[in-house]
């Protein structure tokens, strides 16, 4: 089964170094700055299905990097 191509997420990249084909691996990367939300990774299923929906790349907000600085402090 071929579960056909994956696109890039907004400020993001995907992987798919076995192709689209049957058990393939997509593995999902985000631009310095942001995050992944969902899952890094996705497989191909004999349905012809990814196993996963696509994540998403989310920019760190003011809030996170102060929550990151009081947990450094």
């Amino acid at each position: 089964a071929d579960c056909g191509p994956l696109f890039n997420p907004m400020y993001g990249s995907v992987d798919l170094p076995s192709g689209t084909q049957f058990s393939a691996m997509a593995t999902y990367m985000c631009q310095n700055g942001y995050r992944l939300e969902g899952s890094s990774s996705s497989e191909c299923l004999a349905t012809g299905d990814w196993s996963l929906e696509q994540p998403t790349c989310i920019i760190y907000g003011l809030l996170n990097i102060c929550k990151t600085l009081k947990l450094e402090s």
